[in-house]
Order: C-alpha cells, then sequence, then structure tokens
C-alpha cells in the first residue's frame, strides 16, 4: 500500500466517524427536543384544568369544580402529591 492509499483510508475513517458523531448529536437533539415538547405540553393541559377549575370556581359552579378535580386526580392521582394537596407518607 503507497501512502497515498494510507491516507485516503485515514480520511475514510475519520468521514465516517465524522458521520457518526453528527448522527449521534443529531439524535440526541431529537430526544431531548420531544422531551421537552411533552414536558410543555403536560404544563399547557395542568394551565387549562386550573384554568377551567378556577372559572367554573368563580362562576358559583362548585359541582363542576368538584367533577373536573375528580376526572383529573383519576387521570394522575400523582398530582395530589405534586400540588400539595395530600402528604406523602414518610417513608422509614
Amino acid at each position: 500500500m503507497d501512502i497515498n492509499t494510507e491516507l485516503l483510508s485515514e480520511i475514510n475513517s475519520a468521514l465516517w466517524i465524522l458521520v457518526y458523531l453528527v448522527g449521534t448529536a443529531i439524535t440526541l437533539y431529537a430526544i431531548k427536543t420531544i422531551t421537552l415538547s411533552i414536558k410543555e405540553y403536560r404544563k399547557l393541559m395542568e394551565n387549562k384544568f386550573y384554568e377551567t377549575a378556577n372559572a367554573f370556581f368563580e362562576n358559583g359552579d362548585y359541582h363542576e369544580v368538584i367533577r373536573l378535580c375528580e376526572e383529573q386526580i383519576q387521570k394522575n392521582p400523582k398530582m395530589l402529591t405534586d400540588i400539595g394537596l395530600w402528604e406523602k407518607p414518610n417513608m422509614k
């Protein structure tokens, strides 16, 4: 093998490594973007729930507030501890 062939082989290997690294970076960026999008969507839905429940409360429609809260708790039981309405039991 002459020097030119070796050089071309090294360049080819370096290019494949570069392609791999760029592909990995793009994949990681996509995963991060999707994760942030899911978190943003969840936050938006939480805000929508609170705004809707608050509007019913301000209009005096307490039965609808209770219905919305029960529905939300069934969808996400963890919500009670997240917003501090239910204390987590002490695990000792």
